[in-house]
């Protein structure tokens, strides 16, 4: 059965993704659920203030993973082998000194980054994929660009792919809208769309 299960990350510091002690849950019962986030029918949540470096060695799916947080700083690091992967949805909103790293691990993700929105603004904050990490980006039906892959809209917001990361975006007609920026630096940014159309407001065109 689907492990329709939410996971809070509560250990105080670094852990291991799979350490059912680093995550509570709302399973009724703790034999209920497999313990920490693995299915695609679960939801990830960091709360405010986390700061942690996770370390993950296997093929891990979930539903929705919320970043509009404020005040985090988490880094998920894999084992440098194929099995090393997350899969899901990462979803957007207003958040404030938010830094999340993806490091080392192949990144499949179904519907779209978004960072901030037509009304709820981001500052200071960013997606980052980096050493070696893969990640493969749909397409985003949100806010007013509804067909866009990549939403970027605040300040000092970016999605970057940094040392030797490989970031494709991958279906459909897809707009890239960035207020702040899409950054990559040393990597790889591959277009696997139609009809790409990029929009930038702001001086970073760092493409």
């Amino acid at each position: 059965t689907a492990d329709a299960v939410t996971y809070t990350w509560i250990a105080e510091g670094d852990g291991n993704w799979n350490d059912p002690a680093n995550w509570s849950h709302d399973a009724k019962f703790d034999n209920a659920c497999i313990g920490y986030p693995k299915d695609a029918a679960s939801t990830v949540v960091f709360t405010n203030g986390t700061k942690a470096t996770i370390a993950l060695a296997e093929s891990v799916k979930f539903a929705t993973w919320a970043i509009n947080v404020s005040d985090v700083d988490v880094t998920v690091v894999g084992d440098g082998v194929e099995t090393a992967s997350l899969s899901g949805n990462l979803t957007g909103g207003e958040m404030e000194n938010a830094k999340w790293t993806f490091k080392n691990l192949k990144f499949t993700e179904a519907d779209g980054i978004t960072l901030g929105s037509t009304i709820a603004k981001s500052h200071d904050s960013f997606v980052e994929f980096t050493d070696g990490a893969t990640a493969s980006i749909g397409v985003n039906l949100n806010g007013d660009w509804n067909t866009g892959a990549l939403l970027v809209n605040g300040t000092n917001v970016a999605v970057k792919a940094t040392k030797g990361a490989t970031l494709e975006i991958t279906r459909g007609k897809a707009d890239i809208c960035a207020k702040d920026g899409l950054v990559v630096d040393d990597a790889k940014l591959r277009y696997l769309i139609v009809n790409l159309a990029y929009s930038d407001t702001a001086a970073n065109r760092n493409i």
